[in-house]
């Protein structure tokens, strides 16, 4: 499993998407992001404003059937985002130096609603 979190906002006089260490521009140019400081907390009580939206992808293949592709899931949850912080995910992702075991688990609520109601899941299928 590995995962990213980038942050981007659109249709306004500043597009940009950022890794969070670097902005991406419209022209693929890149630049230092000025808001690399910033706390994801931070980030988020100041997007009310900006309209600054996140995006998490997660990347995992299946043990069983690895052959089969990657599942691509991604959300724009920041409560998701944030768990996987508090988690030390990122460093343990990168302290490990490849993919590890994980289990990826969507789930419903009695209602029938999906306990992750921001967020879509593709298989890339490996050719």
């Amino acid at each position: 499993m590995s995962f990213q979190i980038r942050f981007f906002r659109k249709n306004t006089a500043h597009n940009y998407m950022s890794t969070g260490d670097e902005l991406i521009l419209p022209d693929r140019s890149r630049v230092l992001d000025p808001d690399r400081e910033l706390s994801l907390l931070q980030r988020r009580r100041r997007a009310r404003d900006t309209g600054e939206r996140l995006v998490t992808s997660l990347y995992c293949q299946l043990a069983a059937a690895p052959d089969l592709g990657t599942l691509l899931f991604r959300s724009t949850s920041w409560d998701l985002a944030e768990r996987l912080r508090r988690a030390d995910i990122p460093q343990r992702l990168e302290a490990a130096g490849r993919d590890v075991p994980a289990t990826l688990r969507i789930s419903t609520t009695p209602t029938g609603r999906a306990t992750l109601p921001h967020a879509t899941a593709h298989l890339l299928l490996n050719d």
